[in-house]
């Protein structure tokens, strides 16, 4: 019959499902340890490479992988020269403040960084630019040009090896650069490295000289700056009488960009002023050019022996006249950086690829944007141990951090709350002294029987 037909079949079909049962259990087990593994791959915290210790959300917008990841560079195969690093502009000058040489409103552009070289570590940068100043009592301090700033060399290296230590996969790099001397004191070269030498051995750290890094590639730097107490840390210069810079400079007095270049111009602070432009092509030349030795072109060095490293200045100068000008537009250093965004405009220029090779990238308030720069830059493809699929725009671009308030404008806002604060203190004064609450509520009492004793005269007049 039909019934025992249709019955038939429902038994068959039964026993084929339970068939290939085990079958499809295996298949479906493969494919969920199949898609597990791939979670994993894609999504486990990386073991090699730099983690940002504070990696809050802020900070983490900041890079390009998730857990404020930057991969190693690739040392084993990428040159010294060739190596990408931040650099902290005038790094010594962190360590200002009212009480270290910073008294007076045109000191405000001496200025160039925030907080100690550990915050300037912890905020991207790599490498350091370092001003040293030998006192007659054989003391190494730091300077700003005619600006002496009352710490220590041996503060600042102990502030590095600090972070080197928590960030043991990093290599950081030490830069002397016009070295002073007190006034009784004649420069000399030997006294100039004796003294520097002095610090370094004191902490354990290498100190060498520009040639000795010559055709190194990045492990072999990193195997002459181990720390005993762990991380990698290396100060190097000239070691002449003024320790001059392993770099060049690609600083050219006459073609320089400041924020305030004359009165017919808009100042750096207005995001519409040519100077963001004067700047980007003033940079991409320090990078881009045909190499030369000249110090008097810009572009990167042809002799690597003297100068293993080429500086791309992302800053804003200042000159005598740019600096009245900024104090006049009651500003600074940090403020001009601040409000002309131009960090963020590095970022932009390294992930969109417009510089053919960055060796030393120096920017002023690192702590603005720094981590994004630093991201940047080791994730340019080539520079770091990932492939050609991880590298580049092949990744996403780093979040920026909004401009925060600038160092002048918090002192106004700040002075303006303290105003505020003092004039609601006397106003609460003068309400508690002339305001009597109990007089008031018998004045009020008495109003009202007085109102009440008219309104029944009126009314009684009215229906007598």
């Amino acid at each position: 019959s039909s019934y025992q037909r249709r019955k038939h079949h429902r038994c068959l079909k039964v026993d084929y499902e339970q068939s290939r049962s085990p079958t499809k259990m295996i298949f479906m087990r493969h494919q969920t340890i199949f898609v597990l593994l791939l979670v994993l791959t894609l999504y486990s915290p990386r073991t090699h490479g730099f983690h940002h210790t504070k990696c809050n959300r802020e900070i983490s917008a900041q890079f390009q992988f998730p857990d404020c990841y930057v991969p190693d560079m690739d040392a084993y195969n990428m040159q010294l020269s060739d190596a990408s690093f931040l650099m902290a502009h005038d790094s010594g000058t962190g360590y200002l403040s009212a009480k270290k040489g910073i008294s007076s409103a045109t000191n405000l552009y001496a200025k160039n960084q925030r907080g100690t070289v550990y915050e300037q570590l912890q905020n991207g940068a790599r490498a350091l630019d370092v001003r040293p100043k030998l006192l007659q009592n054989g003391t190494v301090t730091l300077h700003h040009g005619a600006i002496a700033i009352g710490t220590a060399l041996e503060t600042l290296v102990q502030d590095a090896i600090r972070w080197c230590n928590e960030n043991p996969s990093e290599l950081v790099l030490i830069f002397h650069n016009n070295m002073a001397y007190d006034s009784n004191l004649s420069p000399d070269a030997d006294t100039a490295v004796n003294a520097l030498s002095e610090v370094y051995e004191s902490l354990g750290v290498s100190y060498v000289a520009c040639g000795n890094v010559y055709g190194l590639t990045v492990v072999e730097t990193m195997e002459m700056s181990v720390l005993a107490s762990g991380g990698y840390l290396l100060a190097l210069d000239q070691q002449d009488a003024y320790t001059s810079f392993c770099g060049k400079s690609n600083y050219i007095s006459d073609q320089i960009v400041t924020c305030y270049p004359n009165n017919r111009t808009l100042p750096c602070t207005n995001t519409k002023s040519p100077t963001h432009d004067m700047l980007k092509e003033y940079a991409l030349a320090s990078a881009n050019n045909d190499a030369t030795d000249s110090t008097y072109v810009l572009g990167p060095p042809q002799s690597l022996d003297i100068w293993p490293f080429n500086i791309i200045q992302g800053i804003w100068q200042v000159d005598t006249r740019s600096a009245a000008s900024g104090v006049a537009h009651v500003s600074s250093v940090i403020d001009d950086n601040t409000k002309s965004r131009i960090n963020a405009q590095l970022v932009n220029w390294i992930y969109n690829g417009e510089f053919n090779a960055v060796s030393l990238l120096m920017v002023d308030n690192v702590a603005l944007n720094g981590n994004a720069i630093f991201s940047v830059l080791r994730n340019t493809c080539g520079q770091s141990e990932l492939g050609e699929e991880e590298c580049g725009t092949a990744i996403r671009k780093p979040r920026l951090r909004r401009k925060p308030l600038s160092t002048l404008s918090f002192a106004v806002t700040l002075s303006i709350y303290i105003f505020f604060a003092i004039w609601v203190a006397v106003m609460l004064r003068h309400y508690r002294k002339y305001y009597r609450p109990e007089e008031q509520a018998k004045r009020l009492e008495k109003d009202l029987k007085e109102v009440e004793h008219q309104f029944k005269r009126v009314m009684a007049g009215e229906y007598a």
